[in-house]
């Protein structure tokens, strides 16, 4: 969904169908003064059910041997049951500053009219995951931020959209998509 202002289309949306919108929630968008060089504008994205903000998904780009170790958990996916019961308990939940940030939460995208300009028609071809890193990529490569916005505000209500995928259906498929984006932003360890 786009929002059109002067006849410009100046924002897309992309959002999984489980997310509700705060009743001021167009208003703060229009409202807010997008910089030039803003490719990608991150909302508070408030689950009720965890009591958190799914943004920032990441404050800094993620190192080429995280990219490995997540697509080794995502490839053995008793390693990630593991991790998952072992560390979820160590889960600090951590509120931020508005600003600059590496990547948002995918399930609710807004980007700006700058981002299309500058890279062009979304072509990532792999299913369901991985398109937080994807776009914070294009994003970085053509010297776009990602900004995290928190009074612009929405809720998750909580995984309608792929919480019904099996388990070994959801390790294969964000295994595909954290190979691809090695594959096509990590070439090198020092990437």
């Amino acid at each position: 969904q786009g929002i059109a202002v002067d006849g410009l289309v100046s924002y897309i949306i992309i959002s999984n169908v489980d997310i509700l919108l705060s009743e001021t929630f167009f208003s703060q968008l229009i409202s807010y003064d997008t910089t030039s060089n803003t490719g990608w504008i991150a909302p508070k994205i408030y689950s009720r059910t965890l009591n958190m903000d799914f943004n920032p998904q990441a404050l800094h780009r993620y190192r080429y041997k995280k990219m490995i170790a997540l697509r080794l958990l995502f490839k053995y996916p008793l390693l990630l049951w593991l991790k998952q019961k072992l560390l979820h308990q160590y889960r600090e939940i951590k509120v931020h500053d508005a600003g600059p940030i590496y990547a948002g939460h995918g399930s609710l995208i807004i980007l700006t009219a700058q981002f299309f300009r500058q890279c062009g028609i979304i072509d990532y071809p792999i299913f369901l995951y991985g398109e937080e890193i994807y776009l914070a990529e294009l994003c970085r490569t053509n010297q776009l931020e990602v900004v995290y916005v928190p009074q612009i505000e929405v809720y998750d209500i909580g995984k309608v959209s792929t919480g019904q995928i099996p388990a070994k259906q959801y390790c294969k498929y964000n295994y595909i998509a954290i190979d691809y984006l090695i594959r096509h932003f990590y070439k090198t360890p020092s990437s």
